[in-house]
């Protein structure tokens, strides 16, 4: 469980650098920058901990494929990047953020399941 958690943190703070660094949130001032950051951040650690860390924990307990897991991943971060959008938006429901989000919950998923493979070989190897 704990792989699970510290994946989560490391790969929510990895997700919102690279989306702050690409100008997702265009600015020309650094404090922006760090706002874009910060405001990622604030987004994708819940989306990581309440959606992330529950299916990787399912995927990894019913599936051995890799595969096959980053398949579930891409299809369940799209899942929960949609379900967020829709839990954010107030009151009208908009297809195209709805889609946008899912997107960024695929990218997300797709660094939370390479964080995850990267922890698992550093506890594996120091285990040895």
């Amino acid at each position: 469980m704990k792989k699970f958690i510290i994946s989560a943190f490391i790969s929510s703070i990895l997700f919102s650098f690279i989306l702050s660094s690409i100008g997702y949130v265009r600015s020309s001032e650094d404090s922006q920058t760090h706002l874009g950051f910060s405001l990622f951040l604030m987004i994708s650690l819940p989306a990581y901990v309440i959606g992330g860390i529950p299916i990787a924990l399912i995927v990894r307990e019913y599936i051995s494929n890799k595969f096959m897991q980053l398949i579930v991943f891409l299809l369940s971060g799209f899942l929960v990047g949609g379900l967020t959008a829709i839990s954010m938006s107030a009151e009208k429901f908009f297809l195209e953020e709805t889609l946008t989000l899912g997107y960024y919950g695929a990218f997300a998923s797709i660094i939370y399941f390479l964080v995850l493979q990267v922890t698992y070989k550093i506890t594996k190897n120091k285990g040895k």
